[in-house]
């Protein structure tokens, strides 16, 4: 398996992270209070973040997470909001996701303050980056090739740029494939980035049938910055981070809680998956 750079990488599991269990096991005990993954992205409707009790286990079996307060504090505004609560289970694993609809602005600092009962707190310091204006998408879905085209605060990082598809050689199993571009990416001086890709032919080769004797069910296009607070942990898998804490802007905790500007397009409208005629 091909190793990409945390930098791309570890976008896609700080976001995929609110619905999926980690594995990690701690290797010592620890005073530190919660650990706390999830990004604040500014142009999403919401924002969540995983907020857990640092114990004995990293996979927390105990649903009785009570009386923690989440507060998402402006910095210079000071405009606070509390973020609610909702216990996710995975088998017979559980989280804590919090969410919010508060607005964020570009540009801006903020913090995110979690208390237990007994008043012990884990906060993380959180930059949003400027806005990312939606992107130039020309696109040929009898050949599954693209060219896509942007401009960016020239400040910012460009930290993600993927196509991911949802598809199905005739009608078996659904399968997802994921390209990701932002490595190798054109990107000038100025913000302004362009890419091109003709993915026709490896998704059959992932698929292993011929060029286009598969069924697209969705073709989504991703494009994120981040500001230079962005962590670059290139020689650290996600599975390194709670180790170390290299890269953690979490204070009396572990995990990373960055500030990012996404857009996320759909080429074609998704669709069912198709099933077998009997």
């Amino acid at each position: 398996m091909n190793r990409k750079p945390f930098l791309i990488i570890n976008l896609v599991l700080l976001i995929g992270i609110l619905g999926c269990e980690s594995r990690f096991e701690p290797l010592k005990e620890s005073d530190e209070v919660f650990s706390m993954f999830g990004v604040l992205d500014l142009h999403a409707d919401t924002q969540w973040v995983r907020v857990m009790p640092i114990g004995e286990s990293f996979i927390s079996r105990d649903t009785s997470q009570t009386d923690v307060r989440v507060i998402l504090t402006n910095i210079a505004s000071g405009e606070t909001v509390e973020l609610n609560d909702s216990l996710f289970q995975f088998s017979d694993t559980y989280a804590w996701n919090y969410w919010t609809i508060f607005d964020l602005n570009p540009n801006q600092k903020y913090e995110l303050l979690a208390t237990t009962k007994n008043g012990r707190q884990s906060s993380a310091d959180i930059t949003v980056p400027s806005v990312l204006p939606e992107p130039v998408v020309e696109y040929d879905t009898e050949r599954e090739t693209g060219n896509i085209s942007g401009l960016s605060a020239p400040e910012d990082s460009l930290v993600l740029a993927q196509m991911k598809y949802r598809v199905q050689p005739s009608c078996a199993v659904e399968v997802t494939i994921i390209f990701r571009y932002a490595d190798t990416l054109t990107r000038m001086p100025d913000g302004s980035y362009e890419f091109e890709f003709l993915n026709d032919r490896p998704i059959a080769q992932e698929l292993k049938v011929p060029q286009g004797a598969y069924r697209v069910n969705m073709r989504r296009l991703t494009i994120a910055t981040a500001g230079r607070d962005w962590p670059n942990l290139s020689e650290l898998t996600e599975y390194e981070i709670p180790l170390t804490g290299a890269g953690s802007n979490v204070k009396n905790g572990t995990g990373l809680v960055p500030g990012i500007s996404r857009r996320i397009i759909d080429i074609t409208p998704p669709r069912e998956r198709c099933y077998p005629t009997r």
